[in-house]
């Protein structure tokens, strides 16, 4: 089914009619070639040749850059075995292989691209860093991973400012777990919400605003626009922790 799809998508000279059976042939093979792949488990020489053939169609990404991100392993090992493209090269958004394979939940691509000498603490992208990437979508294998590689938790910048904001904000209690036991700052400032007691308690999240007041978070800290946490979580209504927060205060 991999080879019928991408035959099909590159078949330069195809004319598409949305009205005919065609267009839904071609957005199935748009949006379903890369999980057929990714799903047969030894790819023969032929089929990785015309795998990769997409890869470099596409001016906004290299080859490095989509095989991470879709999660094939087999054309990532083509790829870097035969240095086509720099490992640590970052795409038009500023994003490396090694965050797009974090933010996608790819662990065994993670686990490649470090051991090719990927620079774990790489910055740039919306997210600035591979940690940060792995705990805005809540990947605790790979941010387990990265940790034990090397990878500064504390590492500021990108849309959370760090780690532990990105991971509050998306509601990833056991991430937030085990950054505070790896030496997370859970003061630290920075990112869309300010800092990690503001996103959880902004977003709803009651255990994980428990968990940050535990650890001893500053229920006084403020945003950029001088608002407290209790303040995001009044926007909210979000009672029980407009309760908690008013219980911990001076």
């Amino acid at each position: 089914m991999t080879e019928i799809c991408v035959k099909y998508l590159l078949m330069n000279e195809l004319v598409i009619d949305d009205e005919r059976p065609v267009g839904s042939l071609l957005n199935y093979s748009a949006e379903h070639w890369v999980d057929h792949f990714r799903d047969v488990l030894s790819p023969k020489s032929g089929l990785l040749d015309l795998a990769e053939m997409p890869y470099y169609k596409d001016p906004k990404m290299n080859a490095l850059h989509l095989a991470a991100f879709n999660g094939h392993e087999e054309i990532l090992l083509r790829v870097a075995l035969n240095k086509k493209e720099a490992i640590d090269q970052t795409d038009n958004s500023a994003t490396s292989a090694l965050q797009w394979a974090c933010l996608r939940g790819h662990s065994r691509i993670v686990e490649r691209l470090i051991k090719k000498g990927a620079n774990i603490n790489a910055q740039g992208g919306y997210y600035s860093n591979a940690v940060q990437a792995a705990s805005t979508k809540g990947h605790l294998k790979i941010v387990q991973h990265l940790l034990e590689n090397g990878a500064d938790i504390n590492a500021q910048g990108g849309a959370y400012g760090n780690s532990l904001q990105a991971a509050c904000a998306g509601g990833h209690i056991q991430i937030v777990q085990h950054l505070f036991e790896n030496g997370a700052d859970i003061n630290a400032q920075g990112g869309i919400y300010g800092y990690a007691l503001y996103a959880a308690s902004a977003k709803g999240y009651l255990k994980i605003v428990q968990q940050l007041l535990d650890k001893g978070a500053n229920i006084n800290s403020e945003d950029r626009y001088y608002r407290h946490a209790l303040h995001s979580a009044s926007v909210g209504e979000y009672l029980e922790i407009v309760q908690l927060l008013m219980g911990k205060g001076p």
